[in-house]
Parts: C-alpha cells; sequence; structure tokens
C-alpha cells in the first residue's frame, strides 16, 4: 500500500471523526438547552391520573361534570395533598382532548371564518392552576362559586390576550367559543410550553368544566407524599366513585418531561456513539499509518540522524508531518459540515448547526488524539540506530 493513499486515508478518517464529533457536539449542547428551559408549570411533587369516562355510564353531561367535581373534591381531601384539579390536555402529554377553534369577540366586528383568530381549547376542574403551578398574571382562576352560581367563565394565557386583545385589558370582555357559547375572561395565566420544550407556547384558553364537559381528561395533583402511596391512594378515590373505570396512565410530571425528551436524548446518544467511534477509528488509523510509515523510512530517519539531525528534531518531524494530514482532514470535515448542517438543523434548539465554541472544541480533541497517536511512534523514531539503519540499507 503506498505512503500516499495511507495519508490519504488518515485525511479521510480524520474528516469523519470532525463531522460526527461537531454533530454529536452540537446536539449535546442543543439538550442542554433544552434541560434549562422554564416549561412554565410546576414539575416536581406532580402526579397525573389520565381516564377516559365510558359512554355506558357517564352518558349525560351532568353525570360527567359530577363525577369530576367528586373526584377532585375528595383527592384534593386526602392527606399530603396541596392541590388538586382537572384539565382536557396536559403539557407534555399526548393523551386528552385538544381543540383548536375558532374564536369570536362579542362586541368588535366579525370578521370573516379564514380571518377568526383560533387557540387551544381546554376544559378545566376548578384547581387545576394550583395543582400545575400555573402563574396567575391578573384577575382570578375559575373556582366554585362559578360553578354554584351557573357562571360560564374563562381564563386565558399570555398568548391569547397578546392575540385576541393586544394592548387590551381582557378582563370582563366576552368571546364566543364553539360548542361552549358566550364564555366571560375572569383571568389571565402564565404561558406553558405545552407541546415540549422546544415548542413555543401557544393562545390557550381554559373554559370551566362545566361548560365544555369532555370525557377524556387528566386528573393533576399536587403533593409531596411517597409517590407509590400517593398513586395507591388516588386509585382507591377512583375505584370508589366509578369501581370499573380504568386509569389509563398514572405517572408523574417529571416522568412525562422526561418522556418529551427522548427522541432528542436518543438522537444524542445516537450521534455521540458514531462519534466517538469515528474518533477511536481515526486515532488507531494515525497511529498504525505512523508505525508503518516510520518503519519504512528506517532508513531515511537514519540518514537524517548520521548528518546530525537530534531526537527533538526526528520527533517534531514525523508528528509534524502527521498533523499536517490531520488538518487537511479538518478542513474536509468542515466542508462536509456545511452539507451535514441541513440535516441536523431541525432537530438543535438554539444552537447552530456549526456553532463556534463546538467546532473550536472538536478541533481540539482530534489535535490531541492525533498528537497522541503520532507520538508513540514518532518517539520509536527517535531510539533508531543510525549505524544499525545505515547497515541495514
Amino acid at each position: 500500500m503506498s505512503r500516499r493513499l495511507l495519508n490519504g486515508m488518515i485525511a479521510g478518517q480524520v474528516a469523519l471523526a470532525l463531522l460526527l464529533l461537531l454533530s454529536a457536539g452540537v446536539m449535546i449542547r442543543s439538550f442542554s438547552r433544552l434541560l434549562q428551559v422554564e416549561p412554565g408549570f410546576r414539575t416536581e411533587d406532580v402526579m397525573v391520573a389520565t381516564m377516559s369516562l365510558p359512554q355506558n355510564e357517564f352518558r349525560d353531561r351532568d353525570s360527567q361534570v359530577q363525577f369530576w367535581n367528586e373526584l377532585v373534591a375528595r383527592v384534593g381531601a386526602l392527606p399530603g395533598v396541596e392541590a388538586a384539579g382537572a384539565v382536557s390536555a396536559l403539557p407534555m402529554s399526548p393523551h386528552g382532548a385538544d381543540f383548536d377553534l375558532p374564536i369570536s369577540i362579542l362586541g368588535d366586528a366579525a370578521p370573516s371564518l379564514a380571518e377568526q383568530p383560533r387557540a387551544q381549547y381546554r376544559a378545566a376542574v376548578p384547581g387545576y392552576f394550583d395543582a400545575i403551578g400555573m402563574t396567575l398574571i391578573r384577575g382570578r382562576l375559575i373556582d366554585r362559586f362559578d360553578r354554584e352560581q351557573g357562571r360560564p367563565v374563562m381564563v386565558l394565557n399570555e398568548s391569547a390576550e397578546r392575540l385576541l386583545f393586544p394592548g387590551e385589558d381582557p378582563l370582563g370582555r366576552i368571546l364566543g367559543v364553539p360548542m361552549a357559547g358566550r364564555i366571560e375572561i375572569v383571568g389571565v395565566v402564565g404561558d406553558v410550553r405545552h407541546s415540549g420544550l422546544d415548542a413555543p407556547p401557544s393562545p390557550e384558553l381554559f373554559v370551566a368544566y362545566e361548560n365544555f364537559p369532555v370525557r377524556d381528561m387528566h386528573l393533576v395533583v399536587h403533593s409531596a407524599r411517597d409517590e407509590a402511596e400517593l398513586a395507591q391512594a388516588i386509585r382507591s378515590e377512583i375505584a370508589a366513585l366509578a369501581p370499573a373505570l380504568p386509569v389509563t396512565r398514572l405517572v408523574t410530571m417529571e416522568a412525562l418531561i422526561s418522556e418529551s425528551l427522548a427522541q432528542p436524548r436518543f438522537n444524542m446518544a445516537l450521534l455521540l456513539s458514531f462519534a466517538l467511534c469515528a474518533l477511536v477509528l481515526a486515532t488507531v488509523g494515525i497511529y498504525g499509518v505512523i508505525s508503518y510509515s516510520v518503519v519504512r523510512r528506517t532508513g531515511e530517519i537514519g540518514v537524517r540522524m548520521a548528518l546530525g539531525s537530534d531526537a527533538r528534531r526526528t520527533f517534531r518531524l514525523v508528528v509534524g508531518q502527521t498533523l499536517g494530514y490531520v488538518l487537511v482532514g479538518g478542513v474536509l470535515g468542515v466542508v462536509g459540515s456545511f452539507f451535514a448542517a441541513r440535516l441536523i438543523r431541525g432537530l438543535l434548539y438554539e444552537v447552530s448547526p456549526l456553532d463556534p465554541l463546538t467546532l473550536v472544541g472538536v478541533v481540539v480533541v482530534l489535535v490531541a488524539a492525533a498528537a497522541a497517536a503520532a507520538a508513540i511512534p514518532a518517539r520509536r523514531a527517535t531510539r533508531i540506530d543510525p549505524v544499525a539503519a545505515l547497515a541495514a540499507e
């Protein structure tokens, strides 16, 4: 195998290693950024039970409303429970009833259907906002007195407020919502990242459950009580009200967030494993090629040393030539990264596919690995006996 081909293999291995290491590096930085995102709700000490009321047992609206009001009251009274409520669509959860509906503002000129603003529409049982830890910005939350007075009320999030009432006070305004009719706005809550930590908040309307009962709901419980004990207590209260009602899922909020990060975590781990394999192959390849090159250049090195080249110069010669091919491979890897950037851009969160800090770190790792791989055979070259090398020639 020719020396030129071997050196070309070094450059190719280094280029591949740089490309994969850079991709893995930006994925790690992206994942780190995701973990630092504030979701807008409480993540610790929150347990969620997902249920779907069967039609044969809960046939009308009143039976559904009565079940959820009683269940929330019973669970909220459990020892160690600080707050309990329910909602039709929970952040980070793929289960539940989620509606994207057009909204009309009563008193304003009615726009065409195509121009009508739309928002995510959720049914909430009093106590949900306290249980999930959403921040009240202004006004008040939905409470049991609204239910007792038969008063249709709703709460907006900040994104919905900016969409529907830019620069205006929404409190007291009336919205017309399909399937629920005329509903008064009584409060504004902070935004949450409903669809994932990497997804921006969307406009949301929270309507009292009595005005929009749905069968798929999430019971949300805030408690520092032991998870196993709390889960058993929640199941007991559900069974006391509806013995045949299955609990689709009973998990913590932290588990739901962890599941929402499963795909970016897998992408990061996959790229990192490929990058480490490429780095090992490049390092082993450099070591093998340099060792082979030193053996083939024994005579040349012996002549250089016989003519006065000392061990330090010989060492720099061998390592310097190796780093030259590493540099060529690095340039090729950077060029390849410009094309790969298009493929991974959609997988990243607030990180450039060609992040300069990550690129510098990858180059430092590659140069250090290449220098270490070349150092051993280079050191061996400095110990060549000029007389023996010339005699062998």
